[in-house]
């Protein structure tokens, strides 16, 4: 008798809990969102023929014993394709919905994928072909677009030398600094996708590509849904331990450019449930890791900085809502005064708004940051501030911001105006490229010998930092300077 095909019509607009893998950035060799280990579901996303076989026991299946079928709906889907065959994986109806759920939030790089349509056969009922749907144009070029923005904005912050916490608070700030919550009117067209490179979304979006991030710089993380709240956090791992970060409730809305909060970052279950703990509670979810650790519930200076931690030579600064310049020990929530801050910003009639409006940004080993009418250069190595730039007109200073080597600033005439375009101050001192480190990879290698020794045969090379390549400091470039690093590995310098 003759399998008959039938086909069945699907969107994706239920969001899922998923944790998010493991990768270290600088063994990364593919931009791909490695998989997941274990998802926990709402359930309104398990339909009733899967009750008794737990959504999340679905998951962790074919993650763990059928990766193959993994990899080929996101190969079907990374290349585009408008039929994915599944004959051979015999992959029960009953699973599929739950499957492409998987897809769809595991793999945040996949934004163009909105919905999909299956057949399957009527005899054994497992899907034969998944036909996706696609809703940009440009795919590739976009995609490649996020990839780009990842490294270039984001990854290239982190180094291996940093431990979890760090690695955490740099991309959680960066995010929040970089991107602002969709208007009420882009909230339906808000993706991954304009997360990154526009800079805007909700809250799924703050959540999956917070949560990417993270796994592309080695740091476990679970998407956390909650249909209650119509809302979407992570819990991520640090030193072992679980706990919840709700990135988009610390980016401060209306916009204020050069602030973050850090009211919702790394807290345990019991103090995120917890009405009269924090600023507002979370309620209505479920998920896999249970965040028990209290380590940081009682981190009364890291929840209330609203400036960025800013890292320098293995260090944290920020600055307090009291106008303090301060140095950070996220090991003992100790902070250390380095300056004072008496700022106060007019409100007319000879009254002031309350609270300390600066922000605080580092650059090229220095942190900058505002008066009402000032910016100051502070050199921590020195402890001491300078005056960089003054700014003159009615409007006072609400944030700063650094953008390819030049200093932005928000000027307004209150704190309460939200979103104000930057205005450019002027360039910021070129940062000093790492003598020997000719090709610009970070570090010196024999790489950087070869590129000399290809500069002066005149032989073409990637890149060719000029002012690195004067090795041996005789103002000029030679092959006594390829000689100079070979040395110098070699321990011979």
């Amino acid at each position: 008798m003759k399998k008959r095909i039938r086909t069945v019509i699907l969107s994706l607009l239920l969001c899922i809990s998923i944790p998010v893998f493991t990768v270290c950035a600088s063994a990364q060799t593919s931009r791909k969102t490695p998989p997941g280990v274990i998802v926990s579901v709402p359930e309104t996303v398990v339909s009733d023929n899967v009750q008794e076989d737990p959504a999340y026991k679905i998951y962790d299946s074919y993650i763990k014993n059928n990766p193959e079928v993994i990899r080929v709906l996101y190969d079907g889907i990374d290349s585009v394709q408008t039929d994915i065959d599944l004959r051979d994986y015999q992959i029960p109806v009953s699973h599929i919905r739950i499957l492409m759920h998987l897809i769809k939030t595991s793999f945040p790089e996949l934004f163009y994928f909105n919905g999909y349509r299956y057949s399957y056969s009527s005899s054994d009922q497992t899907v034969t072909t998944v036909s996706p749907t696609y809703t940009v144009e440009n795919i590739k070029e976009k995609q490649e677009a996020f990839f780009k923005i990842a490294e270039t904005r984001y990854l290239s912050l982190i180094d291996d030398s940093m431990d979890d916490f760090t690695k955490a608070v740099i991309l959680h700030d960066a995010l929040a600094l970089n991107v602002r919550y969709a208007d009420p009117d882009k909230m339906r067209l808000a993706d991954c996708y304009t997360f990154f490179a526009e800079g805007w979304g909700v809250c799924y979006q703050y959540t999956k590509c917070y949560a990417y991030l993270l796994a592309r710089c080695g740091i476990e993380s679970e998407i956390v849904e909650s249909d209650s709240m119509n809302h979407a956090w992570l819990k991520i791992r640090i030193d072992g331990n679980y706990y919840n970060v709700d990135l988009t409730w610390d980016d401060p809305i209306p916009e204020q450019t050069g602030k973050v909060k850090h009211k919702f970052f790394l807290y345990s279950d019991s103090a995120f449930q917890a009405a009269n703990h924090i600023e507002r509670h979370h309620y209505g979810y479920r998920s896999i890791h249970p965040a028990d650790s209290t380590a940081y519930d009682q981190f009364e200076n890291l929840h209330s900085f609203t400036t960025q931690l800013c890292y320098l030579d293995g260090a944290f600064y920020a600055i307090t809502g009291d106008g303090k310049l301060v140095r950070y020990n996220h090991h003992t929530d100790e902070i250390t005064v380095l300056e004072l801050l008496p700022y106060r910003w007019p409100a007319g009639q000879n009254q002031y708004w309350v609270g300390n409006f600066s922000s605080l940004v580092p650059f090229n080993d220095k942190l900058y940051y505002n008066s009402p009418d000032k910016i100051y250069q502070y050199d921590p190595e020195k402890n001491e501030s300078e005056l960089f730039a003054e700014i003159t007109g009615e409007e006072k200073l609400y944030g700063l911001r650094i953008v390819d080597n030049q200093l932005w600033v928000v000027r307004a005439d209150n704190p309460n105006v939200g979103y104000v375009t930057p205005t450019y101050i002027k360039d910021l001192p070129a940062v000093p490229h790492r003598i020997g480190d000719v090709d610009d990879d970070g570090d010196v290698t024999i790489l950087d010998a070869t590129a000399i020794q290809r500069h002066i045969a005149d032989l073409p090379t990637k890149t060719f930092i000029l002012e690195a390549a004067d090795h041996d400091g005789d103002h000029s470039v030679t092959i006594l300077d390829a000689t100079s690093i070979q040395r110098e590995l070699a321990g011979l310098a």
